[in-house]
């Protein structure tokens, strides 16, 4: 079953967000997908948080290609939703298996 998510982004955030994955050729749907399938393979936060104050656009850009490579090589980026949630399903059980 496929369940939907709702966000709330302020206007401007959405708008280069979205023009940022258009140029990688995602849709915003898609890299948030990207992100969380990501989050859940690393069991965290895929990316380093500090305090930095300057953000890296390169860093986040180099990070999101890898990510879509991985995808594209592990097939992942084909999977449909049903197949995504199942994947995380099947982890969470056998997560708790082991506690």
């Amino acid at each position: 079953m496929n369940n939907i998510v709702q966000i709330r982004l302020d206007n401007e955030l959405k708008i280069k967000a979205t023009t940022l994955f258009e140029r990688m050729g995602l849709d915003l749907s898609s890299a948030i997908r990207l992100f969380l399938n990501k989050a859940v393979q690393t069991d965290g936060i895929p990316f380093s948080l500090n305090n930095e104050n300057e953000y890296n656009y390169l860093s986040a850009v180099d990070n999101m290609l890898a990510m879509q490579q991985e995808a594209a090589k592990s097939g992942a980026s084909k999977m449909t939703l049903d197949e995504i949630n199942a994947e995380i399903a099947a982890v969470r059980k056998s997560r708790k298996g082991k506690m």
